[in-house]
């Protein structure tokens, strides 16, 4: 009897529900009609419980597989947003509607906006809602299908509405964005092959006043902290910091690009003392290149000017091995002497450990510009010292000598992270994912875009993938999700404003790169493209865009590797830990009383008994 009782005792105390947090919002969709297509209002839900960072979605109707990504990966910023780890606990979402929808990426900015107000318990209006993708650094993306969704809202009985910035003037076509500007593919070889612009325009509505028509006020918004402020009615923190660049990084940038561009002045010193023209297109862009580098050294922006000497140097190196009057054999020689370079840099690279997201970064950097090399040395079919082959021999040289330099950065600056095998096949095939879903998202805006470039780039990751160079996979699949972003990130947007959309682009990447910094990490990565996106702006716009995406995404690299540190169970559900506790004292206190009274009831029998 006294073993059921103790029994009965511990499954009570077991039995006591561990609470849980939890919260929801409309989610604004788009679903299919006879017509094209309408927007409808879905219920959107969240419950979060103790567990290993396991992420399940419930929906009924049942939606897109991309939904499945966008919610983890908006989960994943929402976590990183806070800077906590989130593996201690599993999200349980619920999406609700009365007829399937296709939520996909639309839906990112909703569900990061949720989960942020789940993990900090804090209520948000239920009268608003938001649509919008989510990317790294918390930025919201452009969506199709806006006056739809607002149209929604109002049937809803919401009374707010935020979508991203810069798409105010909106396009009447259903669940599409027909009114964009390009940008121009990514440099290969640094030889620009520019998209043409693509400009397809139906009737334009101003969504700010036709909301205010049908009773929804419209607010435009850029980044989640924006969109937390309006939800919260609480003002929008100040970011006016400066950057405080790195000491190391700055002193170790200036010395890789000193090692470059020292040489790319003795390479112009050699072409003007043969007198040549400036009509010469190849002494031409060297000069050009080396002018450029020296002001960008004089400002301190040592990877801007790095990128111009490279750049110059490439086509120095050309311009000399055009007159060193090449034979087959010369040139198999000169061949032979950077497939040695090229192994013995691979050899001292694989030998090194990774420890930090810095460690992670310089790896990337020196691999992939090996693998270029090499790449360029395998396009060089035969030993003739062809214009073409000099000029990919000429290629490959630089980048083994970038590579070299690049390789002062691998000292283990920074928070140790776990990098291991298992993190950076996990990473590289969470990127992918997210990569693939961005792609075939710009393919609902553009279904005629043939989005070469980025689809190269994914190919690429996935070889990597299956060779497990993971490093590379992470990079590529990181690079091929900004190229769609960067066309995201104009779609829809006047001519005019692109620059407005650049500026935001770069701010919400100087925001990103602050927060690292506050964490113990200085991005090198990030903050090189930043700067060199923060020059290229007066004179490409569309490239600095690019740069700026290329920035936001490498800068959060971090957020793919656990720290070798986990958060105890109560830095996030304190209250649940609370609970149990108060559950465990319950049991024991009802049992106790159970116990007592069975025994009192034995005592009285046997005393009857007497």
């Amino acid at each position: 009897m006294r073993g059921t009782v103790v029994f009965f005792i511990v499954l009570l105390a077991l039995s006591i529900p561990v609470s849980a947090r939890e919260g929801k919002m409309k989610l604004l969709a788009i679903r299919q009609a006879e017509d094209g297509a309408a927007g409808q209002a879905a219920d959107l839900s969240l419950e979060i419980k103790p567990g290993s960072g396991r992420v399940f979605l419930d929906t009924f109707p049942l939606t897109q597989e991309d939904t499945q990504i966008s919610i983890r990966f908006a989960k994943q910023v929402a976590c990183d947003f806070l800077s906590v780890n989130c593996g201690k606990v599993d999200f349980f979402y619920t999406i609700r509607a009365e007829s399937p929808i296709i939520a996909g990426p639309s839906a990112g900015a909703a569900i990061a906006l949720l989960t942020l107000s789940v993990l900090e318990e804090k209520k948000i209006d239920p009268l608003m809602s938001i649509t919008g993708t989510i990317n790294s650094g918390g930025i919201i993306g452009p969506v199709g299908g806006l006056k739809e969704k607002i149209d929604a809202a109002k049937s809803a009985g919401l009374t707010q509405v935020l979508i991203p910035a810069g798409e105010r003037f909106s396009d009447e076509g259903p669940g599409k964005g027909e009114k964009a500007s390009v940008p121009p593919k990514k440099e290969s070889n640094n030889e620009t092959n520019n998209t043409p612009m693509i400009n397809m325009t139906n009737k334009t509505i101003d969504l700010f006043a036709y909301g205010a028509e049908i009773g929804v006020a419209v607010v435009e918004v850029s980044d989640i902290r924006e969109a937390l402020s309006i939800f919260r009615n609480e003002p929008l923190p100040g970011q006016n910091e400066s950057i405080a660049v790195d000491e190391k990084y700055r002193e170790t940038m200036r010395l890789l690009a000193e090692s470059l561009c020292n040489r790319t002045s003795t390479l112009v010193g050699l072409a003007s003392g043969r007198n040549l023209s400036s009509e010469n297109e190849t002494f031409h862009a060297l000069s050009n290149y080396s002018t450029r580098a020296q002001k960008a050294m004089a400002d301190g922006q040592y990877y801007t000017a790095a990128s111009y000497c490279f750049t110059g140097n490439v086509r120095g190196s050309f311009l000399f091995s055009q007159w060193k009057n090449h034979t087959e054999k010369t040139f198999s020689q000169d061949i032979s002497l950077l497939e040695k370079k090229v192994k013995q840099l691979d050899t001292l690279l694989r030998s090194r450990s990774k420890a930090t997201i810095t460690d992670l970064e310089s790896f990337i950097v020196v691999v992939e510009r090996l693998n270029e090399a090499v790449a360029n040395r395998e396009e060089i079919k035969d030993s003739s010292p062809t214009r073409d082959n000099l000029f990919k021999l000429s290629y490959a040289i630089e980048r083994v000598n970038s590579a070299i330099a690049w390789f002062k950065f691998f000292d283990h600056r920074g928070n140790p992270l776990r990098i291991d095998q298992k993190a950076l096949k996990d990473s590289c095939e969470t990127k992918l994912a997210e990569a693939e879903e961005r792609a075939q998202y710009v393919l609902l805006f553009f279904p005629n875009l043939p989005l070469s470039q980025t689809r190269k780039e994914i190919e690429l990751a996935h070889k990597d993938r299956e060779e497990g160079q993971y490093e590379l996979c992470l990079f590529k699949a990181t690079q091929a999700k900004a190229e769609s972003n960067s066309i995201l990130g104009v779609s829809g947007v006047e001519e005019s404003k692109v620059k407005d959309v650049v500026n935001k682009k770069l701010e919400i990447a100087k925001e990103v790169i602050l927060s690292q910094v506050k964490r113990g990490n200085f991005p090198i990565l990030g903050y090189s493209y930043f700067e060199y996106a923060t020059n290229l702006k007066n004179e490409d716009l569309y490239s600095a865009l690019l740069f700026a995406e290329y920035a936001l995404e490498v800068s959060n690299l971090d957020m793919y590797f656990k720290p070798n540190h986990t958060v105890s169970f109560t830095q996030l559900p304190v209250v649940t830990l609370g609970m149990l506790i108060i559950g465990i004292i319950i049991g024991f206190s009802v049992g106790a009383f159970v116990f007592g009274f069975k025994k009192r009831r034995i005592t009285d029998g046997h005393r009857s008994k007497k």
